[in-house]
């Protein structure tokens, strides 16, 4: 019998699922192993698919997330993982919570200072990587904040 090396995809997915609902919890690694009476270190093994979840820790998973065992083993709607990873961290979640209180305007501002920022980190390294500076330099996104200050004044 020839076994692979590594956690099961369904033992990944499982731990991304429940680290998705401790972050939306607000729970870290710690309060979660405190109720469930093992360690952070066990937590994070559950997490990453290392260390398979047994059924009666399943129950107990579900009932201090306030979730059915069902919500807890619903397959992810999405194979990026990297999204998933990026997405379930609190900062993400404070980001996204600030932004659903903006206006339309100021998240359209918001994504192009973002995606200015990506941009210039982007060429940066690519100048670095070749020693000379090929791309012109855009418009400043700050533009774009000042005149939404300007505005709120």
């Amino acid at each position: 019998m020839n076994r692979a090396k590594g956690p099961d995809e369904a033992d990944v997915s499982l731990g991304r699922r429940l680290r998705s609902l401790r972050v939306m919890r607000g729970l870290s690694q710690t309060a979660l192993g405190d109720v469930l009476g093992v360690s952070f270190q066990q937590i994070q093994r559950y997490e990453t698919g290392t260390h398979r979840i047994k059924v009666s820790q399943l129950q107990r998973l579900a009932v201090a997330l306030a979730v059915s065992m069902t919500d807890l083993l619903e397959a992810p709607r999405t194979n990026s993982s990297e999204i998933t990873d990026m997405i379930d961290t609190p900062i993400a979640l404070r980001l996204m919570d600030a932004f659903q209180r903006l206006t339309s305007r100021e998240r359209r501002c918001l994504a192009a200072l973002a995606e200015e920022m990506a941009a210039r980190r982007w060429r940066r390294r690519i100048f670095w990587q070749r020693r000379a500076n090929v791309w012109r330099r855009p418009t400043s996104p700050t533009t774009c904040a000042e005149r939404l200050t300007s505005r709120s004044s």
